[in-house]
């Protein structure tokens, strides 16, 4: 679970946001920073998201499309996805780099990056917002321990090693150049929790987004209340649950005890209830069969 403030959804290095290019003729501003909310296409208001590591390295672009078109007829905006997937070495299936002793190669392969291409025309197309970030302290998908085996030090270390900051900013780099013609692309979790982070970005007039939040058992009667102390709470901007669930050709996403299916109670209560909560009214509810 974690508390992010940043300057807009296309902020810094760690931040890409999905803009249409399909509709040439349509005119959208990037995502930006009003006080202590977002301004997405032109609205300024909070708004909900999700969370998903596994999408970018889908090999059915038919699957990236629908579950895009599912978050977006659910009426999110914001889509946090992993901008990363290390490996030591070469590397089978879908990889993004490698890292040895002599350096990084950066894949820009069928297998590489170009499944990452397909997810942020899929957000352009539909119109959703991504928040890419690009490593991350736990070993899956490789993060910092991929950058320590190849250059050495530690984990914890990682900040200060001068060889992996290097690699990491010229990785970054490749990517933010990549989309950057693309306009589609930027604890106790109690209410006093939530407040406190909140009025902290208050006083700083900077957003704040209440990411990766969520439990391994009943969604509803715990993540709910956090949820409406965050809608309710001034400083905060958006809030983006862990994590997202699809049914894809390849059968049910994966599942970490802390997903939410399409279709479920859950999403009922977290995603639909949530988003008609915040006054979204895109949000088409026949397409999950809540009509």
């Amino acid at each position: 679970m974690k508390w992010s403030t940043i300057n807009s959804i296309l902020a810094a290095s760690a931040v890409v946001s999905a803009f249409p290019a399909i509709e040439k003729k349509a005119v959208f501003a990037n995502p930006s920073a009003n006080g202590t909310k977002f301004t997405i296409d032109g609205v300024t208001k909070y708004f909900a998201g999700s969370n998903s590591y596994w999408i970018g390295f889908l090999t059915n672009n038919a699957d990236i499309d629908l579950t895009m078109s599912h978050v977006a007829s659910a009426g999110l905006k914001i889509f946090r996805v992993w901008g990363f997937n290390d490996v030591n070495g070469g590397g089978n299936g879908v990889y993004y780099q490698s890292h040895s002793s002599s350096g990084a190669t950066i894949n820009t392969g069928a297998n590489g990056l170009q499944r990452m291409d397909v997810v942020v025309a899929a957000a352009e197309k539909y119109k959703v917002k991504l928040i890419i970030n690009f490593v991350n302290f736990w070993d899956d998908y490789g993060g910092m321990n991929a950058y320590v085996k190849a250059y050495g030090g530690t984990k914890t270390g990682w900040y200060t090693n001068a060889k992996a900051q290097s690699v990491y900013q010229a990785y970054i780099k490749a990517v933010v150049n990549r989309y950057k013609n693309s306009r589609g692309m930027a604890n106790t979790d109690t209410a006093a929790w939530i407040k406190a982070h909140a009025d902290a970005c208050l006083a700083a007039g900077k957003p704040c987004l209440f990411e990766e939040y969520g439990v391994s058992s009943n969604h509803c009667a715990t993540e709910k209340p956090w949820q409406a102390a965050a809608r309710s709470t001034p400083g905060n901007s958006a809030d983006l649950f862990w994590q997202w669930g699809d049914q894809l050709s390849t059968g049910q996403t994966h599942n970490d005890g802390n997903t939410i299916y399409v279709g479920s109670s859950d999403f009922q209560c977290l995603v639909t209830d949530h988003v008609k909560a915040i006054g979204w009214n895109g949000l088409r509810l026949d397409l999950f069969g809540l009509l």
